[in-house]
């Protein structure tokens, strides 16, 4: 099972590089993207089921252990990353996750799609990603020296 560690940084990597892909498309192309909101519903809520799926396999199997270990070099600063994955944030994982999906259900049906609903949905979804960043343990880890 340890193959399925290797596709644990879709958690959230899915949704980022959803709503990245989804916030290129509309500054690109602002009016048609506005007006197709069932796509962009569609691949919003696809990244974010990807996530919770690969946090529910993740869960159920008991994987536990370090997704990514490297260093990031800038030009003159040496960032070392971290992302280690455990039990408690599977379980976090996939409770967020199943609540953000089934709140972009909701709003699919229940809210008008008018002006700003692709932005609602855009903000939604990459937060949901970035949160799920800030919670993998050990993220960043910056020596103090």
């Amino acid at each position: 099972m340890q193959a399925l560690l290797k596709f644990s940084w879709l958690i959230p990597g899915a949704p980022i590089f959803g709503s990245v892909f989804v916030a290129v498309l509309l500054i690109s192309f602002n009016r048609t993207i506005n007006r197709l909101t069932k796509p962009i519903s569609f691949i919003l809520g696809a990244c974010l089921a990807i996530s919770f799926i690969i946090s529910l396999l993740l869960l159920f199997n008991n994987v536990v252990g370090e997704v990514f270990s490297g260093d990031l070099n800038l030009v003159t600063f040496n960032l070392p990353l971290s992302l280690y994955l455990d039990a408690l944030l599977e379980k976090i994982f996939s409770i967020i996750s199943l609540l953000i999906l089934v709140t972009i259900i909701c709003s699919y049906y229940l809210l008008e799609r008018k002006k700003g609903y692709v932005r609602y949905l855009l903000i939604l979804s990459g937060l949901t990603g970035i949160i799920f960043l800030v919670l993998l343990d050990g993220l960043v880890s910056i020596p103090l020296n």
